[in-house]
């Protein structure tokens, strides 16, 4: 009786199934994947992108000058992330790194761009303080007013991260705060 034991059904056959494969040789989607050079890609292009750049606290810049697009000089651009904002009592929220902002700034520093990053959350993590215009609600990290402060005079781009939605209101009034403080630059 053939096939009565599992041993002797093609359920085990390496060529007909990829359980008994290892996970590198498995077949995804009709052709041969293999993790670890999906993997090695990935780590070769996060180690392009943050290979020519070191972070401060407020900014980022190239160890070495980025060529300049169309031999004009860099367009100056800030990217603004408020604070956290929850309501007084609340214990669940985490300060985050602003990894999207870092990426973004690689991305157009790498084009011949400069870039500032203001994060007000990783600038002043420890600071927190009630917001008056919302009654309830606090918010830690930087004051609108040392938000200001950190944002060049020369800007001509600010670009600003709302990660919730119940930040919103407090985003949109930071929004126009800065917008006011820097009428020329777009936002």
């Amino acid at each position: 009786m053939r096939g009565a034991y599992p041993a002797e059904s093609n359920f085990f056959d390496p060529r007909r199934h990829n359980a008994i494969l290892p996970w590198r040789d498995r077949r995804v989607g009709g052709s041969r994947f293999r993790r670890s050079e999906a993997l090695s890609a990935v780590r070769r292009a996060r180690r392009a992108a943050m290979s020519d750049t070191r972070m401060t606290t407020a900014e980022l810049t190239f160890a070495e000058e980025p060529p300049q697009p169309s031999g004009r000089p860099p367009l100056k651009v800030a990217l603004v992330r408020g604070p956290i904002v929850f309501a007084e009592g609340a214990f669940n929220n985490e300060a985050t790194p602003a990894i999207g902002f870092a990426y973004i700034a690689a991305y157009i520093m790498r084009h011949g761009y400069s870039v500032t990053i203001v994060d007000a959350i990783g600038e002043a993590l420890n600071h927190v303080y009630p917001l008056e215009k919302y009654p309830g609600f606090l918010a830690q990290g930087l004051t609108v007013e040392d938000m200001i402060a950190r944002i060049p005079a020369d800007v001509e781009i600010i670009g600003f991260s709302g990660m919730f939605s119940g930040e919103w209101p407090v985003v949109r009034d930071l929004i126009q705060v800065i917008g006011e403080a820097f009428p020329h630059a777009f936002l």
